[in-house]
């Protein structure tokens, strides 16, 4: 268990041995396993639990390095023909929404625009720049509390 040891100014602390730091620290480096242990009825009575299971949130920014026409639907609406990229998707089509056409003309400055992706604030190149809060940290507020991360 815990031994003694002879400190530098000469008082004796106790210590602990190799043996029992291992161990301890193997049982600590499993907490965050344990949860995914749990029976599915008892990890959905969790208070952090969705009713509609883990909520995600992605967004994908077609400008940087998407061809459109192979990611958008031609058609709209739930029944749209899938296109190339989201072909591979198919399995979880209820679980995702593709959204286009979205246009934000005040968003200028070529690659300084991606400071404002998911916000279309404007101008993002110039020097009197101020960004505003996101989609995804709108979502994050609004659902966080439901996620294990928010």
């Amino acid at each position: 268990m815990f031994e003694e040891v002879l400190a530098p100014n000469g008082f004796r602390r106790p210590g602990l041995n190799r043996r029992r730091f291992l161990r301890t620290s193997g049982v600590a480096m499993a907490l965050p396993f344990l949860e995914s242990l749990l029976p599915k009825a008892l990890a959905a009575a969790t208070p952090n639990a969705s009713p509609h299971g883990v909520k995600r949130f992605v967004a994908i920014a077609a400008p940087l390095g998407f061809h459109t026409p192979l990611l958008f639907p031609e058609t709209k609406g739930f029944d749209y023909k899938p296109s190339p990229y989201l072909e591979p998707m198919q399995v979880h089509r209820d679980k995702f929404t593709v959204m286009s056409g979205l246009m934000h003309p005040d968003v200028d400055g070529g690659h300084s625009a991606e400071a404002s992706f998911l916000t279309g604030a404007p101008h993002p190149s110039a020097p009197s720049f101020r960004n505003s809060i996101s989609v995804d940290q709108f979502a994050a507020e609004q659902m966080g509390h439901l996620t294990r991360y928010p």
